[in-house]
């Protein structure tokens, strides 16, 4: 809501705002009395840029800003939209009264109606509050409708235009602009004196922070006057970063898949490693700045979703290559552990066929002295360790074959694991 000054100025700021061909330039000169706004520039803007001219009426200052007109190009309008915000500099305190100026002999059209739009939607709904509405070719109507009070002829208006007074709390002002005709003083003071009664009832002022409050809703204005432009430049950029990703995943299909037959140096493929994690890093970083600047331009009008579609299936590739090397790198891993496993079996069987040929001898002993004299106790004793020994290996035995098997086993599932990768 726009805020309300404490005191009543005795300086009023107003900004003169419309579509090319009302006479927004001309209703200007007729409040200043004085030709200071260029006029007569026929279907193009007379005025490329925010313009403060001033004047004194009766007791009070009057500071009219005229502004471009809007016209009915996006280009145009685009143009005319970046030099708006450059009337909140000329008056920093803010603004009094935005005359939205049209014509009343010329019909109120959806054209019209869409430039109400665009002027509510740029400035925001604070705009109303100090919106007053400003027919022009006043000297016109007095002498056609001579016995019809302008009043009369506003309530009697059908369509939009009734729906738009509603909206200006039924502000509305008759302005002759024509400085020839006999009665221009008489009705500019008329015309002014009732713009001021208007602004001294509404008591508002529109500020910067009413300003900055619509900042989001200008932001869906300038994607939709500069789409073109925007669709330009995010179908070349996507376009790039789709080949880039294309030529990535060509790269990672084309190249011999790791198999045990081909394993390469270990510090070589940990160097593709790394340059491909590079390459996979880049393009996500840039695919995720593209759509940074995309939210960005489109404002959240929606605008643009045909370019976020289109990077959802860019960020779906890049997965699909980055999960296609995370493979690649998981087999190389296991393809180096089951290496590094069938170059180093268990050092088992030595220990197993030393340790039953000491016991066979042992045995062998004993029996062969058994034969030929009866057993003294020192080769019972042998043969009681030799028995022992045969048993503590066979129990050897019994370990590292357990052994070998657990390494048999961690081979083939290594193996298992390399294939199904």
């Amino acid at each position: 809501m726009a805020q309300k000054p404490s005191l009543r100025p005795s300086t009023y700021n107003i900004v003169l705002v419309g579509k090319t061909g009302n006479g927004k330039s001309s209703t200007g000169n007729t409040i200043l009395r004085r030709k200071s706004f260029r006029e007569d520039c026929s279907s193009t803007s007379c005025t490329g840029s925010c313009e403060l001219a001033s004047v004194m009426f009766g007791d009070s200052v009057l500071n009219v800003i005229d502004t471009p007109g809007l016209i009915d190009t996006n280009r145009k309008r685009k143009e005319v939209l970046d030099e708006l915000p450059n009337i909140m500099s000329l008056c920093p305190e803010g603004f009094h009264a935005f005359i939205f100026v049209l014509r009343w002999d010329v019909r109120y059209t959806e054209e019209e109606f869409e430039t109400y739009k665009i002027l509510l939607q740029f400035f925001g709904p604070d705009f109303l509050k100090v919106c007053v509405i400003a027919f022009t070719r006043g000297d016109i109507y007095n002498l056609s409708n001579s016995n019809v009070p302008f009043e009369q002829w506003l309530n009697a208006q059908t369509g939009a235009l009734p729906l738009l007074f509603k909206d200006c709390n039924n502000k509305a002002v008759l302005f002759s602009n024509n400085f020839e005709h006999g009665d221009f003083d008489t009705n500019r003071t008329k015309s002014v004196e009732q713009l001021i009664r208007f602004i001294r009832e509404g008591n508002s002022l529109y500020r910067n922070v009413n300003f900055a409050k619509a900042a989001k809703e200008r932001k869906k204005l300038a994607t939709k006057y500069n789409l073109p432009q925007l669709q330009a430049k995010y179908q070349t950029e996507l376009s790039l970063l789709e080949n880039e990703i294309s030529y990535a995943m060509t790269i990672e299909t084309s190249e011999k898949k790791p198999c045990l037959e081909n394993f390469e140096n270990e510090s070589l493929q940990d160097e593709k490693i790394k340059k491909k994690e590079t390459t996979i890093q880049g393009l996500k970083k840039l695919a995720q700045h593209t759509l940074a600047l995309i939210d960005e331009d489109d404002g959240g009008t929606g605008l643009l979703d045909d370019f976020r579609q289109r990077m959802k299936e860019l960020f779906e590739m890049i997965s699909s290559l980055e999960k296609s090397q995370k493979n690649r790198e998981l087999k190389l891993q296991k393809i180096a552990e089951y290496t590094l496993l069938l170059k180093n079996p268990p050092s088992i069987f030595g220990i197993v066929f030393s340790s039953i040929a000491l016991a066979g001898t042992a045995v062998a002993g004993a029996v062969i002295t058994g034969l030929t004299v009866a057993i003294p106790p020192l080769a019972a004793g042998v043969a009681v360790g030799a028995g022992v020994l045969v048993a503590a290996n066979a129990s050897s035995i019994g370990f590292n074959a357990t052994k070998l098997k657990n390494y048999n086993e961690l081979l083939k599932k290594l193996k298992d694991e390399i294939d199904s990768l």
